[in-house]
């Protein structure tokens, strides 16, 4: 036995001998900022001593209050919590007060948070860490510079967090499963993992190994050789409503690589990396899209529907609310209103989504100046009501909804379901919106759109039709839509009131005179 797991035993016995025994709920609270570890979590607690008394006892959560803890006990390769990184061996909740109040720095001395392995068995235990800073972890020669997770069969959960600053030769953020094939799991959700570096090695921001999923998470300014932002090397990964941008790297993948696996994205933006490599500055190949994902470049072949190819005009990363950095969704980004189902009630910074029509794609929601409608909110389970001013109103997936219109310029996304899209203003500029692939249901006619004229309104279905999918056909004064399968739209007084005057279409847009001229 080596000298420093020795001290670190009996360091451990020492505690335990000196701590009563515990039992049940128990909540350890951290009294001072000073790395120290003296055999107790009372009084006179620091965050090591409070982990160390988790591990050996049944504690549930350690509460970290605003300040800055920097770790100073020096010592690598030792797995008990005694020098150099923190390691959690058992299944604990470990609350700051916020990214922005309480940071965790591992001072340039080891790594900061290490869940090791313990024997050859699976542990099957969960870690959360929420509402905390992890930065100024460093180990050069290893992995996981802010975080190494690697017990065997285990849960990590990260959330409302920054891991920022922090360097190491793979995983210069995170090092997510150590490739063991025990299954190990890490959800990061609602943070930023940002200005991390892998110099030379693989995973700037993240390097996973195991099964990793990222919701309403920024992947910003991380560096490596491989894998600017995330290098996926085996296992799983799944990225929804998240960000991966800026960051850099020198082989393909500036924003993700990948050498083993497909990686799915649904509400991604991945864009505006770099990589020496000009056509894979994004994605070193193709990944798998559920749709509505969001690329400046082809690196990453988003090709389903609701997906684009365009600049998402990102502001900086910075401080925009909420507890963590995010970019910005600058005016005119084609990100705003993009999204698709499902989605998250609120974006990274806790803002309620939808603003508008519809979700937006990334990690950011957009505040439009508009009020939000969400149906039903009349007199019948079917009625949804707008108000005097512009209203996006939103319906349900896969119900019948009628909406109605009042004043104001409105913005109709009906989903699932063959609804009725009633406005009532003949001077207001309406949009109609289809966002999903099947809008009708057998033995229900059609979608109808009844619109009284006004200003340039216009029907949207661009997320998925092509114009030669549609038969046009005049029924009296309505025009008839026959689309795909039973996908057919009614629209009401088309010939008398001009009410829609602008038909858009995956592949073009048609004026109203234009459809006229289709006419069967």
């Amino acid at each position: 036995m080596s000298a420093a797991v020795l001290a670190a035993a009996l360091v451990l016995a020492l505690f335990v001998l000196s701590s009563p025994a515990l039992s049940g709920s128990t909540t350890l609270t951290v009294t001072k900022t000073a790395d120290t570890n003296d055999g107790a979590c009372n009084a006179d607690c620091s965050l090591r001593e409070a982990i160390v008394q988790a591990n050996a006892f049944a504690t549930d959560d350690i509460d970290v209050p605003a300040g800055t803890y920097k770790l100073t006990i020096k010592g690598r390769d030792e797995d008990l919590a005694a020098t150099g990184d923190l390691d959690i061996r058992s299944g604990v909740t470990i609350r700051g007060e916020g990214a922005r109040n309480t940071t965790i720095g591992g001072n340039g001395i080891d790594r900061v948070f290490h869940t090791p392995i313990q024997g050859t068995a699976a542990t099957l235990f969960t870690v959360s860490i929420f509402n905390v800073k992890i930065t100024g972890g460093a180990i050069p020669d290893s992995v996981g510079g802010g975080i190494l997770h690697t017990a065997r069969g285990a849960t990590l959960n990260l959330s409302n967090s920054t891991v920022s600053g922090n360097s190491a030769l793979q995983g210069g953020g995170i090092n997510s499963g150590g490739g063991q094939g025990f299954g190990e799991t890490v959800r990061i959700i609602n943070s930023t993992i940002s200005g991390n570096t892998a110099p030379g090695g693989q995973g700037g921001g993240i390097q996973n190994t195991e099964n990793l999923t990222l919701e309403n998470t920024t992947v910003s300014g991380n560096r490596s050789k491989f894998g600017g932002g995330i290098i996926q090397t085996s296992g799983t990964l799944r990225i929804t409503d998240s960000t991966i941008a800026f960051n850099t790297a020198q082989q393909p993948g500036g924003g993700i690589f990948v050498s083993s696996g497909a990686p799915t994205f649904k509400n991604a933006i991945v864009s505006n990396n770099q990589s020496d490599f000009a056509g894979f500055k994004n994605c070193s190949r193709s990944v798998t899209s559920e749709g509505n994902n969001l690329e400046r470049g082809t690196s990453c072949g988003f090709s389903e529907p609701g997906d684009k190819n365009a600049d998402p005009r990102l502001g900086e990363l910075a401080n925009n609310g909420g507890p963590t950095n995010t970019h910005a969704l600058l005016r005119r980004s084609p990100a705003i209103n993009a999204g698709g189902t499902p989605f998250p009630a609120t974006d990274q910074r806790g803002i309620p989504r939808p603003q508008g029509i519809a979700n937006d794609i990334g990690s950011f929601e957009k505040k439009l100046k508009i009020n939000v409608v969400q149906c039903p909110t009349g007199g019948s389970s079917t009625e949804c009501l707008g108000t005097s001013a512009g209203d996006a109103l939103i319906g349900r997936d896969g119900t019948y909804d009628n909406i109605k219109g009042v004043q104001g310029d409105d913005i109709y996304n009906g989903k699932g379901g063959c609804d009725a899209l009633n406005d009532a203003s003949s001077t207001s500029s309406d949009y109609y919106l289809v966002s999903v692939e099947e809008f009708c249901a057998v033995g229900i006619s059609s979608l109808s759109i009844q619109d009284d004229g006004g200003g340039k309104d216009v029907l949207d279905l661009s997320r998925f039709y092509e114009s030669s999918d549609f038969a046009f056909s005049e029924a009296y004064i309505h025009l008839d839509m026959d689309g795909p399968g039973v996908n057919n739209i009614t629209i009401y007084n088309f010939f008398t009131t001009d009410s829609i005057n602008v038909f858009k279409f995956s592949d073009k847009t048609l004026t109203a005179k234009q459809v006229k001229g289709m006419i069967n």
